[in-house]
């Protein structure tokens, strides 16, 4: 079985290289296309790499069809990769062994948002319409059991040890079977400029009586949110594009929300305001089993989840450090806990979130909410 490789381009040159580099050594992989909407320079790789270049951004859906056309027609299957991914064989093999197993065309992995791990990324949110409601007020009682059911949801999708249906996939990394995608003529629906276009996919798929599979053994990290376009613009293409999809599937049209506030109820919060540099979180010693979470909205739907020890952060692929944390945390729940944890927010993590408002929480395992933060992440000085 050989794969072809989609990788779209926007200025994104130096995280694109290394995983062009990477990929396009893999024995399954066939062919790697990059289709270029901007650049600095003109694009060059070694062989097995080609690029298309026409000079204008196309748009994402445009582009991923684009590079379609030119796929080798001996591939069995097309792997939609975005720059800002990093993914070894194995997860790529896992992927391609899933699809051939269970005969699904459209599956996908789990992603981290760093290198160590630390975080791991929510389920895409696709179009869950329950998720629109109480989404006007975190504080109001249909608000927070939305936070409620979304905290929820995003803890099944990660207990799952085998793959498992799942009814939207992210774009950022997708695997899909080519005689599948011939026979629709298209992987996206081009209307899409930027956003949506994935979630269109996974619901035209369930339409056709396809549920996506998600493979949790194929683990890849995504930085996510690399693209130079400012905060507005990103807003209003995923503002048009939510539109157009809700038009396209008759799904209600949703009005704006209205600005969040932070806080509920009787749980400590902090408000940080403008930081530049990565921000400390004080809080009070967390019981085994806390979760430290990241959102950018102050109802956390969804969010980044990161396991906490006495001692800070734990990787989720280092399980002998758990089980010395959880040894220690045993003996600390017999005793005061009025300690005191500062903890610093990753500093390789923090160079590649983009400027903008930022939530935290530490929340238990019973589903608790011990402390809440908020900051605004400033732009570096003299950008």
């Amino acid at each position: 079985m050989s794969i072809g490789v989609i990788i779209v381009n926007y200025f994104t040159e130096s995280l694109l290289r290394p995983l062009v580099e990477q990929v396009a050594r893999y024995s399954m992989v066939r062919q790697v296309v990059v289709v270029d909407n901007g650049s600095l320079a003109p694009l060059s790789f070694e062989a097995g790499v080609r690029v298309i270049a026409e000079g204008r951004n196309m748009g994402f859906a445009a582009a991923v069809n684009r590079g379609l056309m030119v796929l080798p027609p001996d591939c069995n299957y097309v792997l939609l990769l975005n720059p800002d991914m990093r993914l070894d064989a194995a997860s790529v093999a896992r992927l391609l062994e899933t699809a051939e197993g269970y005969g699904c065309p459209i599956v996908g992995p789990r992603f981290y948002w760093d290198e160590d791990r630390y975080f791991r990324l929510p389920p895409a949110t696709g179009a869950l319409t329950w998720l629109d409601v109480g989404a006007q007020d975190a504080t109001s009682l249909e608000g927070q059991l939305r936070t409620h059911a979304w905290s929820t949801y995003h803890d099944n999708y990660w207990s799952q040890q085998d793959p498992f249906r799942q009814p939207f996939l992210p774009g950022a990394c997708l695997l899909l079977a080519m005689g599948w995608i011939r026979a629709r003529g298209r992987i996206f629906d081009e209307r899409y400029f930027m956003y949506y276009e994935d979630t269109d996919l996974c619901l035209e798929a369930m339409q056709e009586g396809w549920m996506p599979l998600c493979v949790p053994k194929a683990e890849v990290v995504h930085f996510w949110d690399q693209s130079p376009a400012g905060p507005s613009i990103k807003a209003s293409m995923m503002a048009n594009s939510g539109h157009l999809f809700r038009l396209k599937h008759r799904l209600p049209i949703l009005g704006e929300s209205a600005s969040l506030p932070v806080a509920a109820g009787n749980v400590l919060t902090t408000d940080l305001g403008d930081v530049t540099n990565p921000p400390s979180l004080q809080f009070s010693e967390p019981r085994s089993g806390a979760m430290l979470e990241i959102g950018v909205g102050a109802d956390f739907v969804p969010f980044a989840q990161a396991r906490l020890g006495i001692s800070g952060l734990i990787p989720w692929t280092n399980e002998l450090l758990l089980d010395q944390e959880q040894a220690s945390a045993v003996a600390l729940d017999h005793a005061d806990r009025q300690a005191c944890v500062s903890l610093a927010f990753p500093q390789r993590l923090w160079l590649r979130i983009q400027p903008s408002w930022y939530y935290a929480r530490v929340r238990h395992g019973d589903g608790e909410t011990l402390h809440l933060w908020r900051w605004q992440r400033l732009p570096p000085a003299g950008s």
